[in-house]
């Protein structure tokens, strides 16, 4: 899955695109529904606003179909507060990513932490120039010269994992502030260099782990616990969850890959990150490659694909957390605050449109604060 965010300058509103690959039949059949034949196929596109605001966005969505890149899709475009685009399509009916229907977003998720720190900072527990050694402990005096912006930067140097975890057990420890401090003390590796400390390392699973710390240590509440107060209670019908799995929900829907994208299934495989998929198809994904190394390497993505299966690359140590496949029937995840949150287009938008309204009185915009770092998601 992909997702892109992508702040409106001109306002507080935020656009949100989510895109999802692969999911089971759903059926929200409220919105008016208009029908177009993509090469050779049906392609189902539901509107629940009327008229054509932005029309650019629109034609954009419908060559996600056309050009066969995606299976169904979610598209949430908010402009000051109103809803200008609420799109949801699919190849055909039983594709259709309905409205309502919640996925995992992955480093979207990302977005909330940097929210939730700039919300910490308007508040005057924390600046952004604060040291997060100091924030965290003795245990973390090697990152004493590391900001709480270049944690958010991903400048922390603790991106890779050392020790691994199993999905049960990473299901208990990431629900707790203290449980994840003590295992970062014993599992992340300290690349952290004071002497380059604009040295840059995406940290694609750790950086909610330093969030839900400090989030904790200045709050005294759990990460998920501060989401749901202070944000979700407060902006009303909002779909965003973080290792729970509400009863009214159905099960949210799961990434699969599609022609040649078994390859980056095979190579996520290997890297251990596709544990927290479904059935990965290594044997597809083994056949891809050998038959279209080349055409890969010439696109530029061998280095890349390399990276992720090479066991001793920062990117194979950044990706890799789990011992073991997650269960099939672990459709929630965990509370890691980096990479498990489960949401829906229009509940995205809403949360970054809605920055504004959790502001202090006495300060300015947190949702702007907030913005300048969500391109470090």
């Amino acid at each position: 899955m992909a997702c892109e965010s992508a702040r409106d300058s001109r306002s507080t509103g935020l656009i949100m695109f989510t895109q999802i690959l692969f999911f089971r039949p759903a059926a929200l059949a409220t919105a008016h529904k208009h029908t177009q034949s993509i090469l050779g196929m049906e392609a189902i596109i539901k509107s629940r606003v009327v008229g054509d605001a932005m029309p650019q966005c629109r034609s954009e969505f419908e060559a996600i179909f056309r050009e066969k890149r995606e299976k169904g899709a979610q598209l949430c475009c908010m402009v000051n507060g109103k809803v200008v685009v609420d799109l949801a399509g699919g190849r055909s009916a039983a594709e259709v990513f309905d409205f309502d229907r919640v996925a995992r977003v992955y480093s979207n998720s990302k977005s909330v932490e940097a929210l939730v720190i700039a919300m910490l900072e308007d508040r005057g527990l924390i600046k952004y120039s604060d040291s997060v050694g100091k924030l965290l402990g003795p245990d973390f005096a090697h990152l004493d010269a590391l900001t709480v912006a270049g944690l958010m930067r991903h400048r922390g140097g603790s991106s890779c994992i050392d020790k691994k975890v199993s999905f049960e057990d990473a299901r208990r420890i990431f629900a707790s502030a203290a449980e994840t401090k003590a295992w970062m003390r014993d599992s992340l590796a300290r690349d952290f260099d004071p002497s380059r400390p604009t040295a840059t390392t995406y940290h694609a699973i750790t950086r909610g782990m330093f969030v839900a710390v400090i989030v904790h240590q200045l709050t005294g509440v759990e990460y998920y616990d501060f989401v749901k107060r202070e944000i979700l209670a407060k902006l009303g019908a909002v779909d965003f969850y973080l290792g729970d799995s509400p009863k009214d929900k159905q099960e949210p829907l799961e990434i699969a890959y599609d022609v040649k994208d078994h390859l980056w299934e095979y190579v996520l495989h290997k890297s251990g990150y596709v544990r927290w998929f479904h059935t990965p198809s290594a044997k597809a994904g083994k056949a891809a490659m050998e038959k279209h190394m080349w055409d890969w390497r010439s696109e530029g993505e061998l280095d890349e694909i390399m990276a992720f299966i090479t066991p001793s690359s920062v990117t194979h140590r950044s990706f890799n957390l789990l011992s073991k496949d997650r269960p099939l029937n672990a459709y929630w995840a965990t509370a890691l605050a980096s990479t498990d949150g489960h949401s829906n287009a229009r509940s995205m938008a809403t949360i970054f449109n809605g920055a504004s309204l959790l502001r202090s009185e006495q300060k300015t915009n947190c949702g702007a604060r907030a913005a300048r770092l969500l391109i470090y998601i």
